[in-house]
């Protein structure tokens, strides 16, 4: 297993929660700096039983701890401000947006093979999102990326500009991955407004299609006589409406009182 190979997991992760937050999911503080913490124990474990490795991994963990500080304090999370920063709780250093670079010239300036392994992470780092204090000089960042190209090698140059292309397309792809449940709440409130429109549409249609021939025979009431519109009209109550005869006969007596009041009352002519 190689340096790179033990650190990936751990740059993997802050992309992973860096595109989450960018796509609008609410990340737990806690969490992050939880599993942060794991996977750092579990490459320190896995480069245990290589003494040589091991003492790669410790060398190496400073820049890794200055990159995961800096994506999350740089980043859209919520937390960002209030990020408790594991340079300051584990090497009681207070930024590394200036000693990445420090670290990394001293790097490119030892010619060891163990120094490459080193700089390949390092620039897998860089690719992936840190520029510290050249985060508004583009053009210095572009100039330690070549540097960095020419000791790695053409190979793992092609190779690290593949992946961190996947990773870096990973961390600023917005397209969420959840549906926000503020949506669905909205969808979910639409949809009955419309359900409950639509019911009371039907409810009407249903009533004004029942009530169809009681409301034809007011209107015959209104323009014969009573008795006569009642005994020439072949309304029947629907079985919804129908009511026994005691009920059916009071209905009818209110309709002749209507019609004889109406009769009764004056016109505005023959007050006159």
């Amino acid at each position: 297993m190689t340096l790179l190979e033990i650190c990936q997991p751990l740059i993997d992760y802050v992309v992973e929660c860096r595109r989450r937050a960018l796509a609008g999911a609410e990340l737990n503080r806690g969490d992050v700096f939880t599993e942060i913490n794991r996977k750092i124990d579990t490459m320190r474990e896995e480069a245990a039983n290589s003494p040589e490795l091991a003492a790669e991994v410790d060398k190496i963990m400073l820049p890794m701890v200055f990159f995961v500080d800096f994506m999350i304090k740089e980043g859209p999370f919520e937390f960002s401000s209030t990020w408790r920063e594991l340079g300051k709780s584990m090497y009681n250093e207070l930024s590394g947006d200036e000693k990445f670079f420090d670290i990394l010239d001293k790097e490119l300036n030892d010619p060891s093979s163990a120094a490459t392994e080193r700089l390949k992470v390092m620039y897998q780092l860089l690719g992936t999102g840190f520029s510290g204090c050249y985060n508004d000089q583009p053009q210095e960042l572009e100039r330690k990326l070549r540097i960095c190209a020419l000791r790695v090698g053409a190979d793992m140059h092609e190779n690290l500009i593949s992946d961190i292309s996947d990773k870096c397309a990973a961390a600023t792809d917005s397209r969420a991955l959840f549906k926000s449940p503020y949506k669905r709440t909205r969808l979910v409130f639409l949809c009955s407004i419309i359900f409950l429109a639509l019911a009371l549409f039907l409810n009407r249609m249903a009533f004004l299609r029942a009530t169809q021939e009681l409301r034809d025979l007011l209107d015959e009431c209104s323009n014969l006589g009573v008795d006569d519109a009642i005994k020439q009209s072949t309304f029947e109550f629907p079985r919804e409406l129908r009511m026994d005869k005691s009920l059916q006969k009071a209905s009818e007596n209110v309709i002749k009182a209507k019609m004889q009041t109406e009769k009764q009352t004056p016109t505005e002519g023959n007050r006159l």
